[in-house]
Order: C-alpha cells, then sequence, then structure tokens
C-alpha cells in the first residue's frame, strides 16, 4: 500500500491496520491480504485509536465545533458521531465489545483548564457517566481486555467500570512514557530520574490494578510497546526486551543501531522498524 502522508502514525487489532496522518486527512484500514478503506476525512485527525476486534475511533479537529469523536465498526461501518463545541478532545476508545465509546475532554472553568472522561453507549447523545479528573496531566486512556478504562495522569493510573473506580496505584516519581494495548492486560510505566529511568509493569485485573514488575535502565526509551507477554524498549543504542511468563521475568539486552521504532506481535516477538525494512527480533537474538 503506497500512501502519501506527511506524519502516518498506525494502530493496530487482531487482524486490521489502521494508518492515518496526523493533522492530516489520509486514513487507511487494511489487513495481510486487501486494503478496505482509503480515503480522506473532512476534517484534520488528531488522533485514533483502534480496539482488538477492528472498531476505531477517529478524533477530528471539526470545523463550526471544537472537536468530534467518529466511530466505526470492524467493517468500516458508521457507528456514530459525537460533536462538542464545548470541550477539546484529546483522546477516544472503543470498548472491546464496540458498544461504548470514552471521550477524554479538555474544558475551561473560568481561568482553570479542566480534565474530564465521558463514557458513551453508542448512538446515544449523552454520556452514561463522567469521570472527573480536574487539573491532572493525563498520558493515556485505554479500555481493558475486561471492558475497564484504564486512565494514567501524572500522579498515578486508574480504573473503572461503570463509573465507580475498581482500583488505583500512585506514582512516587514523574511519569514520562506509557505504553499499554487496547484490549491488553497489562501496561508499562516510566519514570525519570537524573541517573536514569524506571519501569514498572502494571498489571490490569478484572477487579483493580497490581504492581507486576519494577526495574531500573540506563537512558530514556526512544520508543517502546508490550503484547503478548512481552515489554519492549527502544534505546539510543540497544533493544532492551523483559518477558513475563507467571512470575518468571526474563530480560534481555540487544546492541543495535538505527531502528526508529519498536512494536511488539501478538507472540510476544519485538519487531524493530528502519527507515527502510522491519526485523523481528526472536527470543535467542536472531533476526527475521
Amino acid at each position: 500500500i503506497q500512501l502519501r502522508y506527511n506524519d502516518p502514525a498506525i494502530r493496530v487489532s487482531e487482524d486490521y491496520v489502521l494508518l492515518y496522518d496526523r493533522n492530516g486527512t489520509g486514513l487507511c484500514v487494511a489487513n495481510g491480504y486487501a486494503e478496505y478503506l482509503n480515503t480522506h476525512t473532512d476534517s484534520p485527525i488528531l488522533t485514533a485509536s483502534m480496539n482488538q476486534n477492528g472498531d476505531f475511533a477517529l478524533v477530528t479537529d471539526q470545523t463550526d465545533y471544537r472537536s468530534a469523536v467518529t466511530v466505526y465498526d470492524s467493517r468500516q461501518r458508521l457507528l456514530c458521531q459525537w460533536l462538542t463545541s464545548q470541550y477539546y478532545v484529546m483522546a477516544a476508545s472503543v470498548s472491546p465489545d464496540g458498544q461504548h465509546f470514552a471521550a477524554l475532554c479538555l474544558g475551561q472553568n473560568g481561568m482553570e483548564l479542566t480534565t474530564r472522561v465521558l463514557y458513551f453507549d453508542i448512538g446515544k447523545e449523552a454520556p452514561v457517566w463522567t469521570v472527573e479528573l480536574g487539573e491532572r496531566q493525563v498520558y493515556s486512556m485505554t479500555h481493558d481486555k475486561s471492558g475497564g478504562l484504564v486512565i494514567v495522569c501524572d500522579d498515578g493510573v486508574a480504573r473503572y467500570l461503570d463509573g465507580q473506580s475498581t482500583g488505583r496505584l500512585d506514582f512516587d516519581r514523574s511519569l514520562r512514557l506509557l505504553s499499554a494495548q487496547e484490549g491488553g492486560d497489562v501496561l508499562l510505566a516510566f519514570d525519570t530520574g537524573s541517573a536514569g529511568s524506571r519501569g514498572t509493569f502494571i498489571q490490569v485485573l478484572g477487579d483493580g490494578l497490581s504492581s507486576l514488575w519494577s526495574g531500573s535502565f540506563s537512558g530514556l526509551p526512544r520508543a517502546m510497546d508490550c503484547r503478548g507477554g512481552t515489554v519492549a524498549l527502544l534505546m539510543a543504542d540497544r533493544l532492551e526486551s523483559v518477558r513475563y511468563v507467571g512470575e518468571t521475568i526474563v530480560r534481555d539486552t540487544l546492541e543495535i543501531a538505527g531502528p526508529r521504532d519498536v512494536a511488539v506481535s501478538p507472540e510476544g516477538d519485538p519487531i524493530l522498524f528502519y527507515s527502510d525494512r522491519a526485523e523481528k527480533v526472536l527470543p535467542d537474538e536472531e533476526n527475521e
């Protein structure tokens, strides 16, 4: 697929790949066999997300409104569009069953900027519940595989279900990076200090959150991804991978140069992206 995007971004599900042009209008959905959608939106795309079934949401800078959230099903059929003149929408996430979506909204209360999450049933105009986040800085919002909504702020991570908090973990340092897969059950939070950085696995459970693993690293990752029991960290001169199987943690380091990004396959193998190719890194460090 040849796409002429100025600032391309990618989102993936079990069977589909969503590609879009950030702050542009290009949009494409494909898999390994066919191109299902290749179009341009009416307004610039700010961000997008896709759940594991292939349902996806676009956040656009809509004319005559502050923002819009448009939700499509896995067959690229329009499900609903929510337009708002009250909020700037920073992110959206579709639930695993495709029946709900969440919008992370930035509003103004007098001279103060406030953040809240609005949670909608597909096709309904009004939110079914709201989470007030106040003046917190929000880094990420995603659904876990059980349908809970996981929100990561500068002071901690919390999980919500049906508008009620089911668990929370506080952060002691300043969070800089986060990797969380839509529909996943593990996310990675990163704190930074003067001597390096510290990564923490946070396990998302059906009834809450728990800290799974924590370790120190030299330097700050340029990119990261987690899936299939593996967290991959792309550093300036190496690839750090941490694999967990039950209570066993295996940490590997591979010295490399040149990759621009990293992703992890559903099987847990890191994939390095160069300017002209992609390479899969197997557990025995042999490239495929």
